[in-house]
């Protein structure tokens, strides 16, 4: 006969058995699920095509060869075309006579002066260029007179003498930066030259 003792001890060895038998099932999935976690990390690490890395080289790769296509594509750019500026004068005018139908130059050794028609057949401004015109571009200050009725008679404002000469032929525009006013462009021709009087103001 077993006693009571030999009860308890056959149960204890059923449920030992039974213990050891769940876990040595639960092993091979356990052992499944690690192998399936390292082949994924592998696969990632080593840029295989699954990895996220790759296929952004792959994309980055395809805009730069669309970006080349597209500068190919595009028409080439004209050349601009020079422009060409006429060089700024060096050698002075000899001395001689400039005119037009609105304007007289006279031309000394060291200066210049121009007369403006008024409407009355007469100047009623002149102007005075202290330094000598070259043959070429030229910017030269001034003095700009414009004569007045009252005493003294004119009045004066500094100004600035700009233009070209080419050839027989000048361009001259007078610049008053105290009125804000220009006066021309004056297309003058060597050689003329007009006889008017100066302007009586009452």
């Amino acid at each position: 006969m077993s006693g009571p003792g030999d009860g308890h001890g056959g149960r204890g060895v059923s449920s030992g058995s039974a213990m050891l038998t769940r876990r040595r099932s639960a092993f091979p999935a356990r052992a499944a699920l690690f192998a399936a976690g390292l082949s994924l990390s592998l696969a990632c690490g080593n840029r295989s095509p699954t990895s996220p890395e790759n296929g952004t080289d792959r994309v980055t790769g395809e805009t730069a060869r669309a970006d080349v296509a597209a500068a190919a594509a595009r028409p080439a750019l004209r050349p601009r075309a020079p422009i060409v500026i006429a060089p700024r004068g060096v050698h002075p005018l000899p001395p001689g006579v400039w005119g037009s139908d609105d304007a007289n130059l006279t031309i000394a050794e060291n200066g210049a002066t121009i007369q403006i028609l008024s409407s009355g057949g007469c100047y009623g401004v002149y102007g005075d260029i202290r330094r000598s015109i070259p043959d070429g571009r030229f910017d030269l200050p001034g003095i700009h007179t414009q004569l007045i009725g009252a005493y003294p008679g004119m009045i004066s404002y500094a100004a600035q003498y700009s233009g070209i000469v080419q050839g027989g032929r000048m361009s001259m525009t007078v610049f008053v930066p105290e009125l804000g006013k220009t006066f021309g462009p004056f297309l003058l021709v060597s050689g003329i030259h007009h006889s008017w009087s100066r302007c009586l103001y009452p």
